[in-house]
C-alpha cells in the first residue's frame, strides 16, 4: 500500500498539471489560476504571447475607480517593436504627466471629473489661463478628454496605463 502522504502529493501533482493545461486552453484566464499554477504566470503568459526571440512585455489592471466605473486593460508588445517605435510619440504622454500641476489635475480628475471652472474654484490649480493650458496638454497626450457638459475626466481606456505608469515609478522598483 502506498503512503498517503506520496498518495496525497502525487495527487496534488496532478491536479496542478490538469489546472496548468486547461488555463493553456482559455487565453486571458491565465491570471485567474494566479495562486494554482506557476508563480510567474505572467512571464508565462509573456512568454506564450510573443514570437520574438527578444522577448517582450505586458502590462495589465482591472479596476474600480471611485466614480464607479470599471476599467479593465492588458497589452503585450514585443521588445523589437517597442525599440524599433520612434518614441516621440511617447514623449508627450510622458511630458504631460511630468508636471506637478498636471499630475495632480489627473488625479483629482480620475476621482471626480469636472469642469475647469470648478477646478479653478478650488484655487488648488492656478489661473483659469493655467489650468485650461494644462487641460490642453493633457487632452492632447491623452490622458484626459472631456465628457458631456464640458466635464473633463480619465478615459476608462487609459485608467490602466495610467495606474501602470505610476505603479512602475514607485521608489521600490
Amino acid at each position: 500500500m502506498q503512503n498517503p502522504r506520496n498518495e496525497f502529493a502525487d495527487v496534488l501533482s496532478r491536479l496542478e498539471a490538469i489546472e496548468s493545461a486547461v488555463a493553456d486552453l482559455q487565453p486571458g484566464q491565465r491570471s485567474s489560476a494566479r495562486g494554482l499554477g506557476s508563480s510567474m504566470w505572467l512571464l508565462d503568459g509573456i512568454a506564450a504571447d510573443v514570437t520574438g526571440d527578444a522577448g517582450g512585455v505586458a502590462y495589465g489592471g482591472h479596476v474600480r475607480v471611485p466614480d464607479g466605473r470599471e476599467a479593465t486593460w492588458q497589452a503585450t508588445y514585443e521588445t523589437t517593436e517597442l525599440l524599433e517605435d520612434d518614441w516621440r510619440e511617447q514623449e508627450l504622454a510622458i511630458k504631460a504627466l511630468a508636471h506637478r500641476h498636471r499630475l495632480a489635475l489627473v488625479r483629482e480628475l480620475l476621482v471626480t471629473p469636472q469642469t475647469a471652472l470648478q477646478l479653478a474654484e478650488s484655487g488648488r490649480h492656478g489661473t483659469t489661463g493655467q489650468i485650461y493650458n494644462h487641460l490642453r496638454q493633457l487632452v492632447d497626450a491623452g490622458w484626459l478628454a472631456t465628457e458631456s457638459r464640458g466635464l473633463y475626466g480619465v478615459p476608462t481606456q487609459r485608467v490602466v496605463p495610467l495606474l501602470v505608469v505610476l505603479a512602475a515609478t514607485r521608489k521600490e522598483h
